[in-house]
């Protein structure tokens, strides 16, 4: 009897770790995008897609000024938008093109940078320090 006491304890902890749908171990919703796509002859797979901006490189003479840390605030948001519209811009990919999916978006976010740094008035040598950090394919059964 006092086994069952605890059951519904256990099963609210168990109901906590439960995500809407998914699990990625390595998914961080503060700098990632999860995309849908067809990979021709597979189906269609989530793709995962994780981007991060330093905030403070080596030389911090710069890159401790006001301008400079709400542009990288802005890019932290606005990588997003420009990662989703360069997946989207294909309808099916093949397995062999999944490396040019990350040349495409490291091209677009070197546009978004020069884009923004003239909007914040950074000197456009200033370095702008970032990752993609990870790009993988998810079943969507998973």
């Amino acid at each position: 009897m006092i086994k069952l006491r605890f059951l519904p304890l256990l099963l609210l902890v168990l109901a906590t770790n439960v995500h809407a749908g998914f699990s990625y171990k390595s998914y961080d919703s503060s700098s990632s995008l999860i995309a849908a796509v067809e990979i021709e002859d597979k189906g269609i797979y989530n793709l995962v897609i994780s981007v991060k901006f330093l905030s403070e490189p080596y030389d911090k003479r710069p890159y401790t000024t006001d301008p400079y840390k709400e542009l990288i605030r802005r890019l932290s948001t606005e990588w997003r938008g420009v990662a989703l519209k360069s997946i989207l811009k294909n309808n099916k990919y093949k397995m062999s093109e999944l490396a040019q999916i990350e040349s495409n978006i490291d091209a677009a976010l070197q546009d978004l940078i020069i884009k923004s740094k003239n909007k914040h008035g950074i000197k456009s040598e200033t370095e702008i320090v970032y990752s993609i950090s990870s790009l993988y394919l998810v079943d969507t059964k998973d």
